[in-house]
């Protein structure tokens, strides 16, 4: 079996890219109601936020603790229950 040929990753990236525009737009679109709900998980809890913005879909959870312990030794990050340290499910944040 032959791997994908050159028109079939072509297509493949046309889709993404509509899918990519697409989101775009329904969150323009949804920003207020998207704000809103941010904030209100949020509080006023800037650990929170710096976790958040460090969660890429790539970091590991050691990743995102060494990145925040350097930025702040106070703060750290540990996997959620029942998840490896490798786990690129979300951090639980402790203070």
């Amino acid at each position: 079996m032959s791997g994908p040929s050159e028109k079939d990753v072509r297509e493949i990236r046309w889709r993404v890219e509509g899918i990519d525009n697409s989101v775009d737009l329904l969150v323009r679109a949804n920003r207020k109601q998207i704000v809103e709900d941010l904030m209100e998980f949020f509080g006023k809890s800037t650990e929170r936020v710096r976790v958040f913005l460090e969660i890429d879909g790539e970091k590991s959870v050691e990743d995102i603790r060494q990145s925040l312990s350097s930025e702040k030794g106070r703060v750290f990050v540990q996997p959620c229950v029942g998840t490896t340290g490798g786990s690129k499910r979300p951090p639980v944040l402790f203070k």
